[in-house]
C-alpha cells in the first residue's frame, strides 16, 4: 500500500485497507521466483554473479521495523469498541507479554536463542526510560537490524566484492513525517517511528511537505544525490557533502543538522550499532 494511498483514506477507509488487504498480505514479503521476471532468488542469483553490474545505492532507515509495530497497533486501535486514536491511551502499544512472544517467534526462525534475544541483545529496559515503549522499541530495533540493517550491509559488501561502484547509506532523521498514524491533522499513535520504514522516500521524491527548514535542507541534499546518481552513476556533487564509497569502509548518514547532519559514519560504526557481527553474525546473505 503507497504512502498516497494511505493520506488519502478516511478512519473507515484506513480500518478497511489495513485490516483487508494490508493486514493479510503483509506476511509474505518473498518475492516471487516465477521463473520468467525472476528466474531465481536474489541469494542464488548474487551467488551464481549473474546479477546486473551497475552503480548502485543500497542503504536503510536506523528505525525500520516501527512501521510494522506500528501497524500492530493501528490494527489494535481500530478493532477495539468503540475505535481508539487516543494517543494518550498507551493500553494499545506491545506488552511485555507480547514482546516475548515474538522473541520466540524470531528464535524459531534465526536460531537465535529467546534468552539472548530478550536479554543480551534486545533487552526492552535498554530501550529507554519509558516501560511502557520499552516493548516495542526493543521489537523495533531486533526486526530492523535481522531484517534490514545486517541484510542490506551483507548485500553491499557482495556488489562491492564484485567490483561494481556502490554506495550506502543509512537515513537517520528522528523527525521524519511517520508512513501511517497521522489522520485528522494529528499523529493518532503511541509509537513515535524515528527513521521508520520508506520514511526517507518523502526526502527523495517530495511525496509530503516537510515543516522544519532542516528537514528542507536534508531533502535537497538527497534528491539532488539521487539526482546526480540518475545522470551519471555516481551521487557526489558541488555543493553536496562527499559521499565515500562503499569499498571505503563508509556509509553517509542522512540526517537533519540538530541530529548529526549529512556526515561519513563508518561501516564498523553501523554494524556495532545493528549487533551485526553478534546476534545477526550467522545472516548468510
Amino acid at each position: 500500500m503507497t504512502a498516497e494511498c494511505l493520506r488519502g483514506l478516511s478512519e473507515a477507509g484506513i480500518k478497511g485497507q489495513l485490516m483487508g488487504a494490508f493486514a493479510e498480505a503483509v506476511g509474505n514479503i518473498i518475492p516471487s521466483v516465477d521463473g520468467k521476471v525472476l528466474p531465481a532468488t536474489l541469494k542464488a542469483t548474487f551467488a551464481a554473479k549473474a546479477n546486473n553490474a551497475v552503480p548502485v545505492i543500497n542503504g536503510s532507515n536506523e528505525n525500520e521495523n516501527t512501521l510494522f509495530v506500528a501497524l500492530g497497533e493501528m490494527v489494535a486501535r481500530f478493532k477495539a469498541k468503540p475505535a481508539n486514536f487516543d494517543p494518550k491511551d498507551r493500553s494499545f502499544l506491545m506488552t511485555a507479554a507480547a514482546f516475548h512472544e515474538a522473541a520466540v517467534r524470531m528464535a524459531n526462525e534465526t536460531g537465535v536463542p529467546v534468552a539472548d534475544l530478550t536479554g543480551r541483545y534486545y533487552p526492552p529496559a535498554r530501550f529507554g526510560n519509558d516501560p511502557a515503549l520499552q516493548p516495542a522499541l526493543a521489537a523495533s530495533a531486533a526486526g530492523t537490524d535481522s531484517s534490514f540493517s545486517c541484510n542490506g550491509l551483507n548485500v553491499s559488501s557482495r556488489i562491492a566484492a564484485q567490483g561494481s561502484p556502490i554506495w550506502g547509506y543509512e537515513f537517520r532523521d528522528q523527525t521524519a513525517p511517520s508512513l501511517v498514524g497521522s489522520f485528522g491533522g494529528s499523529y493518532r499513535l503511541s509509537l513515535p517511528q524515528g527513521a521508520g520504514h520508506a520514511s526517507e522516500l518523502s526526502y527523495i521524491f517530495n511525496m509530503v511537505p516537510l515543516g522544519a527548514d532542516e528537514q528542507k535542507a536534508l531533502a535537497a541534499a538527497m534528491s539532488a544525490y539521487w539526482a546526480n546518481f540518475a545522470k551519471t552513476g555516481n551521487p557526489n556533487g558541488a555543493g553536496l557533502p562527499t559521499w565515500a564509497a562503499f569499498n571505503t569502509g563508509k556509509l553517509q548518514a542522512l540526517d537533519v543538522k540538530s541530529g548529526g547532519g549529512v556526515t561519513a559514519i563508518t561501516q564498523t560504526a553501523f554494524a556495532k550499532a545493528h549487533q551485526c557481527g553478534t546476534a545477526w553474525k550467522r545472516l548468510a546473505f
